[in-house]
């Protein structure tokens, strides 16, 4: 396989969305953007972005890499419930994680038509864990990226304080270039990976009338519906991982320069997991930020291919 370009080669010019692998699936009434490439029969790698409700994250958070597993993998990736191009809960008891998780299971199942190695990335990390409890027999492997919501809480780094500071910065109108690279900008550990290309994408994005519709209705569902079924969920994971630990190999794959979810949160998050679960690793990537698969995409593939071809 030829060498693949690096994002510093990349230096703010290029950023890759093949628009021709992008498509929909309708799972129970709910509208979904995928992207799959690839070959046919290969293992299939999917790939889960993380956000909430209502946010401009979506599965263009992978484009770097996209091309890249898909060299050797059958990638996929949508968009979340209530993100990017994918409709919002039809109504506001599906603001929780389980709304999330019987979007995230009914997609699979369409999708997918056998076990799958999964990545799931902060909030996605959490979707993809739950994967890995819920139902063990769909998951080949699981890596978890940067997750702050699955690892323990840590006093001395409140959960949400980050996102909460970030909110304090934003603009006050509609959604701009200026408001939509204030939170990538302050996670990217190389600025050129937050691209011209990647910024117009998320604003597109943002400007969608459902996106806009899915932050207000969050702002309702956020602390009466959405956190509390989150807490429980995050509290029942924990206890999983304590009593049984998972059922599949697992890696958890973290960032050193991490700001919104530190490093010392995947020292937790593995020592956590790695206690009763027969297959955990760790694995650090230098000079990255919350999103490795953009400040260090050619590092961040080997690390996922090289643990998902150890237990294929």
């Amino acid at each position: 396989m030829a060498r693949p370009a690096r994002v510093e080669a990349l230096n703010g010019r290029l950023d890759p969305l093949d628009e021709s692998k992008l498509g929909e699936v309708v799972v129970n009434g709910i509208r979904t953007r995928t992207y799959i490439d690839g070959p046919e029969g290969a293992p299939i790698l999917v790939l889960l972005h993380g956000g909430d409700f209502g946010h401009d994250t979506a599965l263009d958070c992978f484009s770097f890499v996209l091309p890249l597993f898909a060299a050797r993998y059958r990638v996929i990736a949508f968009d979340r419930l209530g993100q990017g191009y994918t409709d919002n809960p039809p109504d506001d008891s599906g603001f929780t994680i389980d709304g999330l998780m019987e979007h995230t299971h009914a997609v699979l199942d369409a999708l997918c038509p056998g076990p799958v190695h999964l990545v799931g990335h902060s909030r996605g990390g959490f979707v993809a864990t739950r994967v890995a409890v819920e139902r063990p027999e769909r998951v080949s492997s699981l890596t978890i990226v940067d997750s702050n919501t699955t690892a323990p809480e840590d006093p001395t780094f409140p959960s949400g304080q980050f996102y909460r500071d970030l909110e304090a910065r934003m603009p006050p109108g509609p959604p701009s270039l200026a408001s939509v690279r204030i939170e990538p900008d302050a996670q990217a550990y190389d600025p050129t990976s937050v691209t011209a290309a990647f910024l117009d994408r998320m604003l597109a994005i943002a400007q969608l009338p459902i996106r806009q519709e899915g932050a207000r209705r969050l702002e309702t569902a956020d602390g009466a519906i959405w956190r509390p079924s989150l807490n429980v969920r995050r509290e029942e994971t924990l206890r999983v991982f304590d009593e049984h630990g998972l059922a599949v190999p697992t890696l958890v794959l973290w960032s050193r320069d991490d700001p919104s979810a530190p490093l010392r949160l995947g020292y937790a998050l593995y020592e956590r997991i790695a206690a009763k679960t027969a297959d955990a690793r760790l694995h650090v990537l230098n000079r990255s930020g919350h999103y490795p698969f953009r400040d260090r995409p050619t590092s961040f593939v080997a690390a996922v291919a090289s643990f998902v071809e150890s237990v294929a």
